[in-house]
């Protein structure tokens, strides 16, 4: 899938990129976020699915730090915001119709 190549989070404009597949591999992640470079990289060689859950945890991440909301722990920070991202990518696939009814109300 070709993913759009930059998303805005606030003031920020963050651009998405794919990231090497070995380098990804090597740091055992499927993707990764720096606020201060302004970039989101995922693993491209990953199922569509995956790429997109990954964006989204990244995405989720940018969120708490525009919020600049700490959790305090980063492992629980991981588990809450992997939980909330497989639980919006099974809510977006099981109720298709509402997750573009949600998208088309939020630019009214």
């Amino acid at each position: 899938m070709k993913w759009p190549k930059s998303y805005r989070i606030g003031y920020r404009i963050m651009r998405l990129v794919s990231w090497d597949r070995d380098e990804s591999r090597a740091a055992d992640l499927a993707g990764r976020t720096n606020t201060g470079w302004r970039i989101t990289q995922y693993c491209s060689d990953r199922a569509v699915c995956e790429q997109a859950n990954t964006i989204l945890h990244e995405v989720i991440h940018n969120i708490l730090t525009t919020a600049q909301y700490d959790v305090g722990d980063d492992t629980k920070e991981e588990t809450i915001i992997q939980c909330i991202a497989n639980g919006l990518c099974t809510f977006a696939y099981q109720n298709r119709h509402l997750w573009r009814k949600l998208g088309k109300a939020v630019r009214m």
